[in-house]
């Protein structure tokens, strides 16, 4: 029994001695020449020939033409071997895009707020809020005005202005009750407004955030 493998190996190796190009079919279906170089498989109804001796550019054996007949593949085996024969790279899978690195973000501009201690940056960020609350568009330069120490001294005039306006646009008086607020108001702000040289004066001043009267007073239109 020892000796049918070697008379087998033996007669191959005759056979791709006398004839390297004789196809041999294979468990699979597709065939290999005698002195195993050349691989013929079918794929979509076609013949191809890859040579195991020669690489494609990467490095994979280089496959012949599609052929229609194995007819063909024979005749073209001799001709693969012996000089050039169109070629034809084998189809290679798309690697898949690696997606971009994301971009750190920028980062944001330092602004007044983030130079402030914190207690300050939360005393401007509440100003801020009140602000916007009493219809102030400036808010923000007005707190930092405050908070940097220039306070502006027609804020309260603002303040009471607005409330006012509020006051009238929601109770959506006339022309003729604007004039009877307006005139009440010149009363009430007059500058130096007295009755007499021997009677009491008054007028509309500021407070500070405490509550004590500071020397501004407040004239409004």
């Amino acid at each position: 029994m020892d000796d049918m493998p070697k008379t087998k190996a033996k007669a191959d190796g005759a056979d791709a001695s006398a004839d390297p190009d004789r196809l041999i079919r294979q468990p699979d279906g597709g065939y290999r020449s005698a002195d195993e170089r050349f691989v013929v498989e079918q794929a979509n109804g076609s013949w191809f020939v890859a040579d195991h001796e020669t690489a494609d550019d990467f490095g994979q054996p280089r496959v012949a033409s599609p052929f229609a007949t194995l007819k063909l593949v024979k005749d073209a085996i001799p001709r693969v071997r012996s000089g050039p024969a169109p070629i034809r790279k084998p189809i290679r899978q798309a690697a898949a895009a690696k997606p971009k690195p994301r971009a750190a973000p920028e980062p944001k501009p330092e602004t007044w707020l983030d130079r402030l201690s914190a207690e300050d940056r939360r005393r401007a960020e509440r100003l801020v809020r009140t602000l916007g609350k009493e219809g102030l568009a400036d808010a923000e330069d007005v707190a930092r005005a405050r908070i940097e120490g220039k306070a502006d001294p027609r804020l309260a005039r603002r303040l009471v202005q607005g409330r006012l306006d509020r006051l009238l646009s929601d109770a959506e008086a006339d022309a003729g009750a604007r004039e009877l607020v307006a005139g009440a108001i010149r009363v009430l702000t007059a500058d130096g407004a007295r009755i007499g040289r021997d009677l009491p004066g008054w007028a509309l001043v500021e407070t500070d955030p405490t509550g004590a009267p500071t020397d501004r007073r407040i004239d409004l239109d």
